[in-house]
């Protein structure tokens, strides 16, 4: 039987046929399933490795619709990028994305976290703020195929990366689960068999940075080769806690992975991959944002600093600290957006590692069998100082045990004439988790007795359980040599699990429980005021309510389904121009709030304590109009417009204390996505991208309303129907140049990237305070590389011009805490690497 020409003589052909030249360093790459060189995203020197004169624009392959396609020849509006590409744009983690891709906001402190290695992602105006495992995130992760469920993690190190791709839409007839805003995949480096091969490489800067790296390929017979990647990155942070002198946002973390391929013929290939990740530092380099001294926690936690003007409503004898500087006002604003005055061991941990094996058998040229298997496992930790005070008025640990293992199988293939194309996919998923979220809220030691006054604290603990099974199908059918019609189908059928374990909380980081005597108490009321434990001894009596459940501690169990369809009709008018319409719609499980501190009452809990709150799934239904353009070795352009109905939109707001997910509502989302390559002249290259997102409520289901009755419309905390979607900006735009400058066999590239973002608010009341207004970030580099690039060094500064900006935020204003906390983004950093290759 003839067998397929392997992907780099199919890429060499088409490379040919349309007369692509390889792309300079700033392109995206060529993404080979044989992991082979990044060669659209390197500087070559006299010619490319291909043979195709140096310059221009070259061919991008990748798999967004899970078979090799040139990104060309695809009906979604994606975005690609090489490993050497991110490099040479200075993108070492996954939460920078957002300075490449349009319409995508990737942050890397998800609000309320404080763990620097979690996120929140938002993709054409569809994402999730919470990162809780009893809520799904909008927009789907995938490493190497596998699907990460939690934002923990997702805030990655890009460690030996072969290509990046970012899929906007709904995916849903093609992905394992949770793609109603979009996709995000990455993939890594494949092990190889030519030769031994590898890198190592060092990185240095100011903030004391230290990085180093290696990889080593090492084909161990014919058909067996092992891969190794490793990074150890270390810098101090750039905000300063002024009481304790700890470096908040500071970076050390080490990652590391090992595949191993096994290739006995053309028919079978079996891959391992095995990775680790360690992230431990001081904190996520959050800051004050603002206080509400009118807010209960906030004037009793004053009260006990002897702050002027506050007063207990329960008499007992306290140790004032007359300190005016401890007292909550608005006065830590003028820190500036590096600077804290905390008295939390603020903390941000994480462990991560995992296991996937994939394996794949073409019994014949017409069918392709796949089966991804995978395991995981996530440990983050955090200790966070939410009012970012002296003053302890409210601090939280989050403490997670996540446990994921899914299982996907793919049967891809295309009929003898390669008429009809198709995939029949099935996946199962299943995670356990048990979250240990302590709050802690204002206290003090007596100064009479030794035992700590308390507002009464709260354990958010509960165990949760998640299952997806799916089946998905999506055929493309040429009915001419012009017109194909894609159509596609997912059966999606989700359970979740949550068990309560809320209590009354704890005293100090130890977790040790005292409690409160009552369960629901009001702000300030006196019964709330109880002496606990003395910190070496045994709760009081009127204080023993450890044992004391907020919510009963009973199974909740909430099952959710849904058919989701797609359709696309492509026309290729020319071999260079392609359009597109599509029509999609994603889904995306309800689930339970396992972090409340107050009942709520709901047809099946009549006190509100039978059951936990629970939110409906949410849905998204796209209509996109798009076209791709290459114009010779000169442009690229992509460009695609989009219409989407959001259904029962899942948003966080404040109900008293605790952040809980609510069905919003309906709302109309428009924009538009442009983005380009052009090559004017050989040594030069332009990428260029712009994008638009319009949100806009619809209307807001009644439980929304009644939430927020009593409320003036448009107060603090308010939703109002002309809020924007959170991380959610109207526009966003990126461009970069490179020009290339030989210098003999080698070459010297300098190059400068600008990112523009509009406003951006980063909750669903549009809360002022914790918004960041329009800015841009600009990032410059010179690079040096060798003559067959046996080395490279390079320079660069990244945010040039030194703006201070906020990638994050959270407000709790007007809820009983009454704070705002922010998140900076770093201020203008300098680097300068070199990396050996061999």
């Amino acid at each position: 039987m003839i067998q397929k020409p392997n992907l780099a003589t199919r890429l060499q052909r088409t490379a040919s046929a349309t007369s692509l030249a390889i792309a300079l360093g700033c392109t995206p790459t060529v993404a080979s399933a044989q992991s082979a060189p990044d060669v659209t995203a390197t500087l070559p020197p006299a010619a490319a490795t291909d043979g195709s004169p140096a310059g221009g624009i070259g061919d991008i392959i990748v798999t967004a619709r899970r078979r090799e396609e040139s990104i060309q020849n695809v009906p979604i509006s994606v975005a690609a990028f090489g490993g050497n590409t991110l490099a040479e744009r200075q993108i070492d983690s996954a939460d920078k994305l957002t300075q490449l891709a349009p319409n995508v906001q990737f942050s890397a402190v998800a609000p309320a976290s404080g763990n620097s290695s979690s996120s929140a992602i938002f993709i054409r105006g569809v994402g999730q703020t919470d990162f809780l495992a009893s809520t799904d995130p909008g927009v789907g992760f995938y490493v190497d195929g596998v699907y990460f469920a939690r934002a923990s993690g997702t805030a990655i190190s890009l460690l030996d990366v072969d290509r990046v791709e970012v899929l906007r839409g709904p995916q849903g007839t093609l992905f394992g689960r949770n793609t109603v805003g979009g996709a995000i995949q990455i993939f890594s480096a494949r092990p190889n068999f030519n030769g031994v091969s590898g890198n190592i490489g060092a990185t240095l800067g100011d903030y004391s940075r230290r990085d180093v790296k290696g990889v080593l390929n090492l084909p161990i017979t014919d058909t067996l080769a092992l891969r190794f990647a490793a990074t150890k990155r270390d810098r101090k942070g750039y905000v300063t806690n002024i009481l304790s002198g700890r470096h908040l946002g500071d970076v050390d973390t080490f990652a590391g992975r090992a595949s191993l391929l096994w290739k006995p013929s053309d028919k079978f290939e079996a891959l391992l991959i095995g990775d680790y990740t360690r992230d431990s530092v001081n904190g996520s380099p959050t800051v004050f944002g603002g206080i509400n001294t009118s807010a209960a926690f906030v004037r009793f936690a004053s009260a006990i600093a002897g702050c002027p003007g506050f007063a207990l409503t329960t008499p007992v004898t306290l140790v004032p600290e007359n300190n005016d500087r401890r007292c909550a006002n608005n006065q830590y604003l003028a820190l500036g957006p590096y600077k804290v005055a905390s008295e939390a061991p603020s903390k941000s941990q994480l462990e991560m590692y995992g296991a996937g094996l994939t394996l794949k058998y073409e019994p014949a040229d017409w069918i392709s069998v796949k089966s991804i298997t995978a395991y995981r496992k996530t440990k983050p930790f955090s200790i966070r100082d939410a009012d970012n005070t002296p003053l302890l008025i409210l601090e939280t640990v989050n403490k997670d045990n996540i446990k994921q293992f899914t299982q996907e199988v793919q049967f891809v293939g295309e009929t003898a004439n390669s008429r009809l194309k198709y995939l029949f996919g099935a996946y199962y998923f299943r995670e356990t988790d048990y979250q240990f979220y302590p709050v802690f809220l204002p206290s003090q030691i007596s100064a009479t007795t030794g035992e700590e006054l308390r507002v009464g604290g709260l354990n958010n603990n509960a165990s949760i359980k998640n299952q997806s099974i799916a089946l998905f199908t999506q055929e493309s059918f040429a009915v001419t040599d012009k017109l194909n019609v894609t159509v596609g189908l997912r059966y999606t059928r989700d359970k979740k699990e949550a068990t309560p374990y809320e209590t009354a909380a704890g005293s100090g980081y130890g977790y040790t429980n005292v409690g409160y005597n009552v369960a629901y108490p009001a702000p300030l009321n006196a019964q709330m005021v109880c002496l606990g434990a003395p910190r070496t001894g045994a709760p009081a009596a009127a204080c023993r309510g450890s044992n004391i459940y907020l919510f009963n501690p009973v199974l909740n169990s909430k099952t959710s389904s849904k058919v989701t369809p797609a359709a696309t009709l492509q026309y290729q008018w020319t071999p260079e121009l392609m359009t597109y319409a599509s029509y999609s719609q994603g889904f995306k499980s309800g689930g339970f709030n396992t972090r409340i501190v107050q009942p709520v009452i709901s047809a099946n809990a009549p006190t509100g304590r039978e059951f936990l709150p629970e939110f409906d799934p949410e849905r998204v239904a796209t209509y996109e109009l798009g076209g791709k353009l290459l114009v010779g070795r000169t442009l690229r352009l992509s460009v695609a417009g989009f219409h989407s109905k959001y259904d029962d939109i899942q948003i966080v707001v404040r109900e008293g204390v605790a952040p809980v997910v609510r069905n919003a509502g309906k709302a109309t989302i428009n924009g538009f996505e442009v983005e380009g390559t052009f090559s004017p002249i050989s040594p030069m290259l332009i990428n260029f991208g712009v994008g638009y997102t319009h949100f806009e409520y619809d209307s807001f289901t009644p439980a929304l309303l009644a939430g927020q009755i009593g409320l003036a419309p448009h107060a603090l905390g308010v939703v109002d129907l002309d809020d924007k979607q959170a991380y959610s900006p109207d526009w966003s735009l990126n461009g970069g140049v490179a020009y290339r400058v030989p210098v003999g066999q080698g070459a010297i590239t300098p190059r400068a990237d600008v990112a523009f973002r509009s406003k951006t608010y980063f909750d669903a009341p549009n809360t002022e305070q914790i918004a960041q207004g329009k800015y841009a970030l600009v990032n410059i580099s010179i690079r040096y590389q060798a003559p067959e690039n046996r080395f490279s060094v390079a320079a660069g500064i990244t945010n040039l011009t030194d703006k201070a900006y906020r990638g994050s935020g959270n407000s709790s204003l007007t809820a009983s805490s009454g704070y705002a906390e922010v998140t900076y983004g770093p201020p203008r950093m300098f680097t300068v690497e070199g990396t050996y290759n061999f």
